[in-house]
């Protein structure tokens, strides 16, 4: 009795170790796909990081050849700058120049005005230029 007792606790026993095994390999399977599912999580999100670096590494290369080319653009404009400074200032000695040759011209053509003028004859002039008209 007491050995049927003992199977009878042993074989109680070996269905809730079947039923614990049993649990434990559900949980084991779940345990399984949701390792599964975090992998290809893991891979999905590996690829999206390297994805992500390309394109920062590229933005890296883009922002660095764009701030090159400002650099370039300010030169350039400072050059330009100076150019336009420096014509600013022969434009003006220019000017200067035409305004002193523009005085010269005006002040020969008042000179060639004065030398040949012309007077009006005297009444006493009048009377011996008619005669000398009349003898030609």
């Amino acid at each position: 009795l007491a050995t049927h007792q003992k199977l009878e606790q042993v074989l109680h026993e070996a269905g809730a170790l079947r039923t614990t095994v049993s649990s434990q390999e559900e949980q084991l399977a779940k345990q399984a796909c949701a390792i599964a599912e975090l992998q290809e999580a893991k891979c999905s999100l590996s690829e999206q990081a390297e994805s992500r670096e390309v394109k920062l590494k590229l933005a890296g290369d883009e922002l660095s050849f764009k701030s090159e080319l400002v650099q370039n653009l300010e030169a350039e404009v400072a050059l330009l700058k100076e150019e336009g400074v420096s014509k600013d200032e022969r434009l003006h000695s220019l000017e200067m120049e035409r305004r002193r040759l523009h005085n010269i011209i005006q002040e020969l053509k008042g000179n060639i005005r004065v030398f040949c003028r012309v007077r009006p004859l005297l009444k006493s002039e009048e009377q011996h230029h008619m005669d000398e008209i009349g003898r030609a």
